[in-house]
């Protein structure tokens, strides 16, 4: 199994809010990214081992790392390598749910042991989940016996996964991914409101 690490947002952490009132915008400090972007290379780096790269002292990265934890940044955890150990068939679940049973079929496959994530989505398939199966035989039982039974499900689509391309957690660069576009900060309402009654008169 390879240690692997993820990275979240945190209501309790540096934040702010955009002008729109839009979503939160968090600010890493300097040495907290530099400590993510170790982890996330080798989950089983010590404090001690991420102090001597960084230049720093083993309690002040120790304490950092606690900070990442417990105010809910990163968590840091074991990823297996599904096909390795006897679950060869992955796919993802794409569920077309009636509306006044949306919250109930999310609920209650999210129970489901064979699912790692379940997410309740946008669109006409509003529910999508990521299944590991040891077979066929496998699939087949759990769609017939655990999905079909749930009332409100219309429609479930599989797209199995047959190979892998990428799998990674360089929350560094999706940080900073943005940069690479020179995107142009959405106006603000005020602004959108001036332009509009501009156009109107004209």
């Amino acid at each position: 199994m390879a240690p692997s690490l993820s990275a979240r947002h945190s209501s309790t952490s540096q934040v702010r809010h955009r002008p729109s009132g839009g979503t939160l915008v968090c600010h890493l400090a300097e040495l907290d990214e530099q400590i993510i972007a170790l982890l996330q290379a080798d989950g089983r780096r010590s404090a001690a081992e991420i102090a001597r790269v960084l230049g720093s002292t083993r309690g002040t990265i120790h304490r950092r790392i606690q900070r990442l934890v417990d105010e809910q940044f990163i968590t840091i955890r074991a990823f297996a390598v599904s096909r390795n150990i006897g679950l060869p068939v992955h796919l993802f679940f794409a569920l077309r749910v009636a509306f006044e049973q949306l919250n109930l079929v999310a609920k209650s496959i999210a129970d489901f042991k064979e699912l790692r994530w379940v997410a309740v989505t946008s669109g006409q398939r509003n529910v999508l989940a990521e299944g590991f199966f040891s077979s066929t035989e496998h699939l087949n039982a759990f769609v017939t016996r655990r999905l079909a039974p749930l009332p409100g499900i219309l429609e479930v689509e599989t797209l199995n996964v047959l190979s892998l391309e990428k799998f990674g957690f360089d929350w560094t660069a999706i940080r900073h991914a943005s940069e690479d576009y020179a995107i142009e900060p959405a106006p603000t309402t005020a602004a959108t409101t001036h332009a509009t009654a501009v156009h109107e008169h004209a």
